[in-house]
């Protein structure tokens, strides 16, 4: 099985394996409500161990740089989880969630100029998008320092993981690496 990683220079995100889901789901679960409110998977029945080890089986069905786990490189602590999604033929979406020990350090727009290069470079992907719930302050900070060109609103785009009331959905898409704030990223 090919898998991947991306080393930064704080960072080593890399595919994550079955077993992985022993060490992730404590920090899932430390952070379930807020995945909840911002994230399009969190629905209740993807609560438990078991729908981890599942979601990861499936992401390797697909690839190896699905679902990425990434870790501290000087303490090898579980900082957070992120990914590309190929969308179409050269398009990929790319997200993540971040442990509520290791927030506040700058590992999420790390992670994500980090994936973001990947894409452009190994993947050769032609455009990559990220998006985020309205209200989600964080993510929008995160993409703004990644220098994202918003590409629009929609209005009721989803449906609330906590109650289905419809959500906002800011949509941001870029065509290239260039722009992005500098960064040493190196995969293998």
């Amino acid at each position: 099985m090919k898998t991947v990683e991306i080393l930064t220079p704080r960072l080593l995100l890399r595919t994550a394996l079955v077993p992985d889901a022993e060490l992730v789901q404590p920090a899932k679960l430390a952070v379930w409500d807020e995945l909840q409110r911002w994230m399009v998977w969190a629905y209740d029945d993807q609560i438990g161990l078991d729908a981890l080890r599942a979601h990861i089986v499936r992401s390797l069905e697909v690839s190896p740089w699905q679902f990425l786990l990434g870790f501290r490189r000087d303490t090898g602590a579980f900082a957070l989880a992120a990914g590309l999604i190929a969308t179409d033929e050269g398009s990929y979406d790319t997200g993540y969630w971040v442990a509520a020990d290791q927030r506040r350090q700058g590992f999420a727009t790390e992670a994500c100029n980090a994936q973001i290069r990947y894409a452009f470079e190994a993947l050769r992907a032609q455009e990559v998008s990220i998006n985020y719930f309205a209200g989600n302050d964080k993510s929008a900070a995160v993409i703004r320092k990644l220098r994202f060109p918003f590409e629009r609103t929609v209005r009721g785009a989803h449906s609330s993981c906590v109650d289905g009331s419809p959500v906002d959905v800011h949509y941001f898409r870029r065509e290239t690496s260039e722009e992005l704030p500098p960064l040493d990223v190196s995969w293998r």
